[in-house]
């Protein structure tokens, strides 16, 4: 039915068009891939940004191209009709002298390969837009389906949020550089942080994030899908989805769209690295969605991402190193390209003067012959009129009108020509060719030809009156036979060095990937070495600091054991000072100890110009209160019961220590 509404609504030419563009778009996304390909090449150290608009002007770019070749193939397929139709007319049964000339188009056009591919896809482009179209509707409804459930999200089970964190968004966009009012709803279908909408954007959080995780996490969330927002990625988004439905077939495409999925990611990632003053809150906030990702809607600008890509952007962020090809990427990309240029060089051979393969190309000597012959009827013929046979099969020639009196001396039909040349200029309006034959019987043939004609024609030296021309049609057919013999030979050497060259690139390509492979190895067992390494130096490090606290405690131990025994001789009012005076020294043991700690966290560099305060609810160096994880560790290792704390400043020589213990 459907190929039925084609042939009844739909020109032939506009389904022939649409055919043609989606066989077209296949190498043009190949060559498209291998651009995107390069451009990930040469961008290693570059900016997200910048790999992102060139990636997306590469999809721009074929989606153009795409449009631009329609076009051609509908004006194309609607000339070629209007030929058809004239030759029909020309060929049709009214018309007797027609006969020869349809033969031999017929002839023609089953002549080469490429035009039986060509022929075979105009006569079944219907069946080729029927199957895409299938395949198009299937994944029109899944990207419906999508939206629908965009859609939903965002009107169907939501909760407002706190007006603080309303008030903390509108502080957060502000330093994004965002002035348009924004949404900002929790949802209980959701696992991961989503923004939906272009003109009125919308954030949705699952239900209980800001019980679940810290408040810098959140604020880094924020910032994430703040960055989507400023960048419109979902229109964006929205539009490269549409171009992966039109070319679901093309997989060149889809890796030119994943590549584009990963970069924005990347790009928001820098506007939030740069925005926030540490990177450790929103690295742990990526993890703690990463669990959750999966189930997130490609539509939709979510948190998070796969679980293979984490590593990435972790590792990128820390080292500021984008993405790179991997082996398997890049043997394809390399054998593409290949590719490519070995279709442009055959395409090239076959477009030689001589063996034309262009429909348009016939179609004008089609018109020639015609020509020729409407000519030829009109004008009255005194002599008959010479048909010589040019040297491709590709022109036509009109039949004699009048029938030959006199008889045509025929060469034998096994004559041949073991030496056989030929030369060939052309200045775009004349061509020219000079034929020098030489027969197995020792004659010699000169040959001049014009545009396919014989205007000059000599055996041994003897010139042949043109009225003779006609005698020597079987020399004439034997040398066009020998010269496309030949050329045909030459041709398929030309192929056979062109798959050796490709088998030994092939064999070149597959030594450079496990070059490539042992190379990474060895830098991978390199790594691994310098991080064993590492690991050692931070065990032995670790071992002094516990030999040196063992030495303390051993150091207390002895004087415990020195005061035990003075107690047992001294008075007891004596004993007691000495009590309180040790116990005051080990104070400033632990007040030393904790700014050591403080020194090796990082938090303090001056040690002249110090304050802090240890509690059991938080810890606050020189005015700014550290991280929970930093206060944690110290609180385990000062701090023995709720009620003990540690307040110590010093400004140059003046220093002032407070110690309250249960």
């Amino acid at each position: 039915m459907f190929l039925l509404f084609l042939n009844q609504f739909i020109p032939d030419s506009v389904v022939k068009a649409f055919s043609w563009t989606l066989i077209h778009s296949l190498w043009q996304g190949l060559a498209a891939a291998v651009i995107a390909g390069i451009i990930i090449a040469c961008t290693r150290k570059s900016a997200a940004a910048l790999r992102y608009n060139l990636l997306a002007s590469t999809l721009f770019l074929f989606v153009i191209i795409s449009f631009c070749t329609f076009i051609t193939e509908l004006k194309k397929n609607t000339k070629v009709e209007r030929s058809e139709t004239v030759v029909e007319r020309i060929f049709s049964p009214s018309n007797p002298d027609g006969g020869t000339e349809q033969t031999n188009i017929i002839d023609l056009a089953k002549s080469d390969p490429l035009t039986i591919c060509i022929n075979y896809f105009n006569e079944h482009a219907p069946l080729v837009v029927l199957v895409w179209f299938i395949f198009f509707l299937a994944k029109f409804f899944q990207l419906f389906a999508g939206l629908r459930y965009i859609h939903r999200l965002r009107t169907k089970n939501n909760i407002e949020v706190e007006d603080d964190w309303k008030q903390r968004l509108t502080e957060l966009a502000a330093q994004t550089g965002i002035r348009q009012s924004l949404i900002f709803l929790q949802s209980e279908l959701i696992k991961i942080p989503v923004v939906i909408g272009v003109l009125k954007p919308a954030i949705l959080v699952p239900i209980g994030i800001f019980a679940q995780l810290p408040a810098e996490q959140v604020e880094a969330i924020l910032l994430h899908e703040l960055a989507h927002i400023k960048r419109k990625d979902f229109l964006v988004n929205l539009i490269q989805s549409f171009t992966e439905v039109i070319f679901f077939f093309n997989p060149a495409i889809t890796w030119i769209s994943s590549l584009l999925r990963e970069e924005r990611e990347a790009c928001c990632d820098d506007i939030v690295v740069k925005i926030m003053p540490r990177k450790k809150s929103y690295l742990e906030a990526l993890v703690s969605f990463q669990d959750y990702s999966a189930g997130s809607s490609v539509h939709a600008m979510a948190f998070g991402g796969r679980k293979n890509y984490l590593l990435h952007r972790v590792r990128r962020m820390l080292t500021q190193e984008n993405k790179k090809l991997n082996v398997m990427e890049k043997t394809v990309l390399v054998l593409s390209l290949i590719g490519i240029m070995a279709f442009s060089f055959i395409t090239v051979k076959e477009k030689k003067p001589a063996q034309t393969k262009t429909v348009a190309s016939r179609f004008a000597a089609v018109k020639q012959a015609l020509t020729t012959t409407v000519e030829t009827k009109r004008l009255p013929q005194t002599k008959p009129l010479l048909t010589t046979k040019p040297a491709s099969n590709n022109h036509f020639v009109a039949a004699d009108t009048v029938p030959e009196k006199k008889m045509r001396m025929r060469e034998p039909s096994d004559m041949s020509f073991p030496n056989l040349s030929s030369n060939t200029s052309d200045d775009g309006n004349t061509r020219r060719t000079l034929i020098q034959a030489t027969d197995n019987n020792g004659k010699k043939y000169n040959i001049q030809k014009q545009n396919g004609e014989v205007t000059d024609f000599s055996v041994d030296g003897k010139k042949i009156p043109t009225e003779d021309y006609s005698k020597y049609d079987n020399v004439f057919d034997n040398i066009d036979r020998t010269m496309r013999s030949n050329s045909l030979q030459a041709e398929k050497r030309r192929t056979e060095d062109y798959q050796r060259k490709s088998e030994e690139m092939r064999q070149r390509l597959s030594e450079m990937a496990n070059s490539q492979a042992k190379l990474r190895e060895r830098q991978e067992r390199l790594s691994e070495k310098h991080l064993q390494e590492q690991s050692q130096r931070m065990e032995e490090r670790m071992s002094e600091q516990r030999h040196k606290m063992e030495k303390q405690q051993r150091s207390l131990m002895d004087q415990k054991v020195r005061l035990d025994s003075v107690r047992m001789r001294q008075p007891k009012e004596k004993l007691f000072r000495e009590s309180n005076s040790l116990k005051v020294k080990n104070s400033q043991n632990e007040i030393h100890s904790i700014i050591s700690d403080l020194a090796g966290a990082n938090l303090i560099g001056d040690k002249q110009n110090l304050s802090f305060t240890l509690n059991n609810n938080e810890l606050v160096v020189n005015g700014k209160k550290a991280s929970s994880e930093i206060h944690q560790q110290l609180k385990e290792k000062y701090i023995r019961k709720s009620g003990d704390s540690f307040k110590y400043s010093r400004e140059g020589n003046s220093e002032s220590t407070t110690i309250n213990k249960e």
